[in-house]
Formats: structure tokens, sequence, C-alpha cells
């Protein structure tokens, strides 16, 4: 194969590529920075040798101007994590350079929509995701949560923070699952104003309260997931994070059917077994969800 013309790697012009003064990741160009989380911060790059295009991934990386020796031990867990997990819908980790001058790590790329972005799209256009496409990516959230809470009975593999920022719709059709290891948000009074009101508003009540994470927390996540995509809004819906999380504590929400007269019951009610306040009267797993 020819060495990249000026058009750049693949016909990407220069302009969309990484310059000198960008940061360098091993044989990894920059394409393009995705968001920071927590002093880490991701990239979708593309993977090169000086003649060849190997794909597209995603890089983590410490941020600039931030608590480097905290954001490292983040970065670190969330790598570990990762590599116990070897999931089809869980993007894997393909490299792992955490002791490299500028440490990263980096993982295969999923092309899509987040789920919150199709939710914005349908809210924009007035419409609500079918209930049979909102019972079937519920169903494969399900099936992945199933596959990390059971990994190690002993010590399951929690989420934490999921929320449809986190469910990758491919372009594919598969529905990927990102965020794992990431550490999850804080609402402890000091912090919880810095926080959007979308990142907390999937949060269960003992998160909420700031006790015990349990598998029975994801299931809370999920069954808010399910809940916004059958009624076309979140159930915690306020613009404030503190707000948010005030409702989340005392459990007040519309049932779906109040908001969608036609849902059919047996969708609600999986709702709102799943989002019931006490983890221990919601379904014993997410397998039996």
């Amino acid at each position: 194969m020819a060495a990249p013309s000026r058009q750049g790697i693949a016909g990407m012009p220069r302009s969309h590529m990484a310059s000198k003064t960008q940061p360098q990741f091993g044989n990894y160009r920059l394409i393009k920075k995705l968001r920071t989380y927590l002093g880490v911060e991701s990239f979708r790059v593309i993977a090169t040798t000086e003649h060849t295009f190997s794909g597209f991934f995603t890089v983590k990386s410490l941020a600039p101007n931030t608590d480097r020796a905290k954001s490292y031990r983040l970065m670190q867990e969330e790598e570990r994590v990762l590599q116990q997990l070897k999931h089809p819908q869980i993007p894997a980790v393909m490299v792992s350079a955490l002791t490299d001058r500028t440490p990263y790590f980096a993982l295969r790329y999923v092309w899509g929509q987040s789920l919150l972005q199709v939710l914005r799209k349908l809210r924009e256009i007035k419409k609500i995701l079918p209930s049979q496409h909102a019972a079937w990516i519920a169903g494969q959230i399900a099936e992945v949560l199933s596959y990390t809470h059971h990994l190690d009975r002993k010590h399951p593999v929690l989420h934490r923070s999921l929320n449809p920022r986190n469910v990758i719709i491919g372009y594919d059709g598969a529905v990927n699952i990102i965020g794992f290891g990431t550490h999850p948000v804080d609402v402890s009074e000091e912090q919880l104003r810095r926080w959007d009101f979308r990142q907390v508003g999937y949060l269960s009540p003992e998160q909420a309260a700031q006790e015990s994470v349990t598998t029975a927390s994801d299931q809370f996540a999920l069954g808010a997931i399910l809940y916004e995509m059958l009624c076309g809004w979140p159930a915690f819906l306020e613009k404030e994070a503190p707000k948010v999380v005030r409702r989340i504590r005392k459990g007040s929400f519309l049932r779906p059917r109040k908001v969608v007269p036609s849902l059919s019951g047996r969708l609600e009610a999986i709702c709102l077994r799943s989002m019931t306040h006490e983890p221990q009267n919601r379904y014993r797993s997410i397998t039996e969800m």
C-alpha cells in the first residue's frame, strides 16, 4: 500500500487528524475528543503504521490540569474491570499502555448512536419508541448485565452508572454497553450540583441515599431506562441534579400507563417491579427480569 497522501489516512483531510501539539498514543492518531469524565479523556482514534490503516478505536487517557494520581487510579480500575469482561456487546480492551509516560488504553470503537441520542431525536419529532423495540433493547441490556452479574457469584461486576448515554445502538443493530469500571456519580451534597441531571436520573434509591450498591441497583437503572423508552420521558424529570435525587429518594414518578394509557400492563408491571424502592422487592436477578 502506498504511503498516505496529503489527504491523510484513508482519504481523511489532515485538518481532521491529530496535530503535532495533540496527545499521541503509540500508533494511534487522534480523530476526535469524545468526552471527559472525572479526569479521564476519551478520544476516537485510528490505528496506523507508517503505511497501513488498521481501524478505529476508543482511547482513554489522563486529562490535562487534573489530579493525575487520582485520575490514574480511576483509569487503572476501569481497565482492570474491562479486562475481565469478554462479551461481544462490551467493547474489549485491545491495547493497555498504562505504564507509558502518557498512560492510555484502547478499546474497540462502536459505530452507532447512544440511546440518549435516539431518545432525544424521537422527542424532537414527538414520537415514542415502539414498545416492542423498547422491550427488545431492554432485553439486550439485561443479557449483558446478567453476564457481568454472574461472572463471579461472590464478586459480581456491577455497572453502577447505567444510563442511556452508556447504551450504544450500533449501526449493525447490536446493543453495546460502555462505562463498566468507571467511578459512579458522587451524590454527596458538596458534589451533587456539579453533575448534569441526566447523569443522576437512573440511580437507585440506595445509591441516592449513599448506601450499599448491589445487582438490584443495576436492575433499577435498567427499569428506569425501560420506563423512558416506553414513556418518552425520564421517570424522575427535573432540570437540576439535587431535585432529581430528591425525587428518587422519595420514589416519586408516574406509573407508565398514566403517561401512555395504551401501554401493555405486562410491560408496566416489569417497570414498576424493577423500580421498586426497596431492593429486596425487585426481581431476584436481572435474569428473572
